[in-house]
């Protein structure tokens, strides 16, 4: 939870049979130089909670739930239409799907984990709601399908942001997925489908 300005996150050393942490710091810093031992001083910062470097790598690690998840939920909309959605495009989806993550890295370097998340969360509901309303020639399951990725994408930025009780509140909201999808395909043998 602390940074120095101009240095890495630290690595931690055995010194005297105490554990240390010593950070490296980049040739190109200019601290300021204390004039009676010579050595640089830096800044601290102290993080709250976690940063976008973490929020970018927690995120990612969510990847195959969600695509597993949207697979899930045109698979659901390919049943109650009695139609078979080709594996290529399946494979489109879940290419932009896994573009989220690439456009929310890239473009939070600029603007910042939460605005980055929030455009990253828009493209993808809107290309795979556009996507899956030409697929299936139902606009009905479009919006199904945008709507379905927005909140996906909600818990998922909640959990993140949730951090005390993250792991139980996933647990749970799991579970609840695996009932709604038990229950939907229940009777997929009975359909002949």
């Amino acid at each position: 939870t602390v940074r120095i300005n101009g240095s890495d996150y630290g690595h931690t050393e055995k010194v005297e049979g105490k554990n240390v942490v010593t950070f490296d710091f980049d040739d190109s810093y200019n601290g300021s130089v204390s004039s009676s031992d010579g050595r640089i001083h830096a800044g601290v910062n102290f993080m709250a909670g976690t940063d976008d470097i973490t929020l970018t790598d927690r995120v990612t690690k969510y990847a195959s739930l969600v695509i597993l998840l949207t697979f899930f939920l045109i698979f659901i909309l390919d049943m109650r239409r009695k139609f078979t959605a080709n594996i290529l495009q399946y494979v489109l989806v879940g290419a932009s799907l896994c573009l989220f993550y690439l456009l929310n890295l890239s473009l939070g370097e600029s603007v910042g984990f939460t605005a980055s998340y929030v455009v990253a969360t828009l493209v993808t509901m809107l290309i795979n709601g556009w996507y899956v309303s030409n697929v299936f020639n139902s606009k009905k399951y479009g919006v199904v399908t945008g709507a379905g990725l927005l909140v996906v994408y909600g818990v998922i930025y909640w959990l993140m942001r949730a951090e005390t009780i993250n792991l139980l509140a996933g647990t749970i909201i799991l579970y609840v997925m695996l009932m709604i999808l038990m229950v939907n395909t229940a009777k997929i043998n009975r359909n002949n489908n």
